[in-house]
């Protein structure tokens, strides 16, 4: 079984995009993967994936979704309710953060609908 936390982010108000997406990859994911040693252990996968461009300018849409990639959600919580987290990681949310929500995918509660047979 494997599990996926799909993290979307909307940037703060007065920020740009540009700006939003330079902190959240430049400052941000390092603080993350330096201050927070269970990352490493329990993380299979971290990706961002900044929105540059959006069909519409709607404060709707998200300005980046963030994914971790884990063998279970035990092993996400050992992660995000880690000391180290909640001392250095979540306070900087304040400096590029408006709003946040995420979902836990499981593998054990997926359909699939259709796979590509590899080549």
């Amino acid at each position: 079984m494997g599990v996926q936390m799909v993290v979307t982010i909307w940037r703060k108000d007065g920020m740009s995009r540009e700006e939003f997406i330079d902190y959240w990859t430049k400052i941000h994911a390092p603080k993350l993967m330096n201050s927070v040693p269970a990352l490493k252990k329990y993380v299979t996968k971290y990706t961002q994936h900044p929105l540059k461009s959006v069909e519409t300018t709607s404060s709707e849409e998200p300005d980046g979704v963030a994914v971790f990639t884990a063998d279970s959600k035990e092993d996400l919580d050992m992660v995000f309710q880690s000391k180290e987290f909640f001392e250095h990681v979540a306070p900087d949310n304040e400096n590029y953060v408006k709003e946040m929500k995420t979902i836990i995918l499981s593998d054990d509660e997926m359909v699939t609908v259709y796979e590509r047979d590899p080549k």
